[in-house]
C-alpha cells in the first residue's frame, strides 16, 4: 500500500514538472523570438533604404537633374517613391516591414533614411533589455 502511494506522489510531481515545462519554455521562446522578429524587420527596412538610395542615384543620372534636388517639385515621400516606380527604377512602392518605421527623404543630404515612431521607442528599449543596444537595432544612416 505504501509503495502505491509513493508511486502516485511521484507521478503527480512528474505531471507538475511537465506542465510547468510546457508553459514556461514556450513563453520564454515567444519573448525571445518576437525580439528577433522585430530586429529582422528593421534590418530588412535598412536594406530597403540602401536600395532606395541606389535607385535614386540612377534616377538622378537618368533625369539629368540640374537643380541639386533629385525630386524637385515633389513634396511628399509617397510622391517621391511613386516617381521612382513610375520611372521603372523600383518595382513597387516599398512598405516598411516594421509597422512603426518610415522611409523618409532627407532633402538636405539627398538620401533616404529610416525613422521609427516615438511610440516604438518602448519596444526598442525592451529589446535592448535583452542584451541588444538600441543603436544596433536601427540601420546605419
Amino acid at each position: 500500500m505504501d509503495d502505491y502511494v509513493y508511486r502516485n506522489q511521484l507521478s503527480s510531481r512528474r505531471l507538475i514538472v511537465l506542465l510547468v515545462s510546457l508553459i514556461i519554455i514556450p513563453g520564454l521562446a515567444f519573448v525571445f523570438a518576437s525580439g528577433h522578429l522585430v530586429r529582422t524587420r528593421i534590418v530588412v527596412d535598412g536594406e530597403t533604404v540602401r536600395g532606395l538610395n541606389t535607385a535614386t542615384s540612377l534616377y538622378v543620372l537618368a533625369s539629368n537633374t540640374q537643380t541639386g534636388d533629385a525630386f524637385a517639385g515633389i513634396t511628399t515621400d509617397a510622391g517621391r517613391l511613386a516617381a521612382l516606380v513610375a520611372a521603372d527604377f523600383y518595382d513597387d512602392i516599398p512598405r516598411p516591414q516594421y509597422r512603426h518605421g518610415h522611409f523618409v527623404w532627407q532633402a538636405d543630404i539627398q538620401l533616404w533614411t529610416y525613422r521609427v515612431d516615438a511610440s516604438a521607442e518602448t519596444v526598442l528599449s525592451r529589446l535592448a533589455s535583452f542584451g541588444t543596444s538600441k543603436s544596433a537595432l536601427l540601420p546605419e544612416r
